[in-house]
């Protein structure tokens, strides 16, 4: 059992693969309630999609760089005393 599994059994569950197709789910899920909500409320905010895509793009290509502040979160932020 690896060291992340014995901390959350949920990690065991994880891989690579399972985590990009996650990924691409979500994404597309927001993009298609993104789209509904746009159709509906403010049709010029079509010309935002590929602004909003592009940066789903650059976030996820992020996470691929070795030791990027995209990979820990949770890093990025201090406890305040």
């Amino acid at each position: 059992m690896s060291a992340a599994a014995a901390y959350r059994k949920s990690f065991a569950y994880y891989t690579s693969e399972r985590l990009i197709v996650s990924i691409m789910f979500y994404a597309s899920a927001a993009m298609l309630f993104l789209g509904s909500f746009v159709m509906r409320y403010r049709m010029e905010l079509i010309l935002a999609f590929p602004l909003v895509a592009l940066v789903m793009a650059i976030y996820l290509d992020l996470s691929f760089k070795k030791d990027s502040a995209v990979q820990r979160p949770e890093g990025r932020t201090r406890a305040r005393s």
